[in-house]
């Protein structure tokens, strides 16, 4: 079952090595499949091997390659050891996409190099694969059940992806490894100190050290982020710690909103408006009309950088209707929607209005006008953003 789930995963891959250019992947495995016990082995491929091995230690790259392609040149037949050798360099190289595909001719050849699995969802994860690196980081865990860092990233993109089922394995899977649970009061208690002393990056590795084991502790994320922000508040890393606790805490709105918070000031309008429109969109949800206005202003002023006039428009009107005691009736909401050209944060306030009111005819109604209107803009919308929720576009998301 184990090796039939890496060929299903290998067989779904757009990939081909460029000994194989022009075949299809089903082709190149069962000729890789075919050929690799008869497969001869002599002098020359091994001590060539070796030399691109000894290169690539080295950090020679080019020779390794060069090496890599003598090979290439003289031989059809390859074992796993060339494929591994050869995605090493590539991803030294920082040619993902080369890498993935010769690391996915490596594991098909010998599928019991469980750290290989590891460096494809790492790859596949850095480029932007979440699928894919949900599939391998599943199979290093196969292998590697104990590894609770990987199985933390695991949980991490099963939210993401919205896998409950496996969130709810993984979180099994930790709390039955957590050998620290009677000691978190004391755990919690030195961080706070070592952040008191303003000795932050001893105070980031705790916390990085203990979060897989309590994923879902608000303070352990609390303390990581004030640790991050005091080392740096700017960079990638500090981007990976907020979108980790916005992922894992997704039902409290507030950590959604520091990231969209991080994206405004890095100018990321576009991404920083798809996460304002997720706060609006929970915080409508739970709280009505006595949510915080602060972040329909955010909105107004995203859209204010990506000059978009009417949505700002509508912005300020709904800061007029949700400040106002007297709310719209349906018929002065959908005479402002048809104003502002559907503006998607009206449409969500009506849908709101529609399902509190027990308009169950006139909800259907909009909810058709909201995916169609999504429809129309997401490419506008979503082209430029990478998702922090991958299936979370908000096509047809209603409160």
């Amino acid at each position: 079952m184990y090796y039939r789930l890496i060929l299903i995963i290998l067989l779904t891959l757009p990939l081909v090595a460029d000994d194989f250019e022009g075949e299809s992947i089903e082709k190149v495995l069962t000729r890789i499949f075919k050929n690799r016990d008869s497969f001869f082995i002599d002098n020359f491929y091994e001590e060539t091997l070796e030399k691109a091995y000894q290169a690539l230690i080295q950090k020679d790259y080019k020779r390794s390659m060069n090496k890599l392609d003598l090979i290439l040149s003289k031989y059809e037949g390859k074992d796993w050891r060339y494929y591994s050798i050869r995605a090493e360099a590539h991803q030294a190289l920082e040619q993902e996409d080369e890498a993935i595909e010769h690391y996915t001719f490596s594991i098909a050849l010998n599928p019991a190099q469980p750290e290989v699995f590891k460096k494809l969802y790492e790859l596949n994860f850095k480029i932007r694969r979440p699928v894919k690196s949900f599939d391998y980081i599943k199979l290093y865990l196969k292998e590697n059940e104990k590894d609770i860092f990987m199985r933390y990233r695991a949980l991490i993109l099963a939210k993401r992806l919205e896998d409950e089922k496996y969130v709810r394995f993984a979180l099994d899977k930790i709390q039955a490894q957590n050998s620290f649970d009677a000691d978190k009061k004391k755990i919690l208690e030195n961080i706070n100190n070592l952040i008191a002393k303003k000795q932050f990056k001893k105070a980031k590795e705790d916390c990085k050290k203990y979060l897989p084991y309590f994923p879902l502790d608000e303070e352990l994320h609390n303390d990581l982020q004030i640790a991050q922000r005091n080392l740096d508040s700017k960079g990638k890393e500090m981007e990976s710690v907020l979108i980790d606790t916005a992922v894992l805490l997704s039902d409290n709105p507030k950590y959604s909103l520091r990231l969209a918070y991080y994206y405004k000031e890095k100018k990321q309008y576009f991404q920083a408006l798809n996460l304002f429109r997720r706060v609006f969109y929970l915080s409508l949800a739970k709280d009505g009309y006595a949510l915080d206005t602060e972040t329909i202003l955010f909105l107004k002023e995203c859209y204010f950088h990506l000059n978009r006039t009417n949505d700002v428009r509508a912005c300020l009107s709904l800061l007029e209707i949700f400040t106002a005691k007297e709310k719209p009736d349906l018929a002065e909401w959908n005479s402002l929607r048809i104003n502002f050209n559907n503006n998607r944060e009206f449409l969500i306030s009506i849908l709101f209005f529609t399902k509190f009111n027990n308009l169950s005819e006139d909800y259907e109604k909009f909810r058709t006008i909201l995916g169609e209107r999504d429809d129309k803009k997401s490419d506008l919308e979503l082209m430029n953003i990478y998702s922090v929720f991958i299936h979370d576009d908000f096509r047809n998301k209603t409160p």
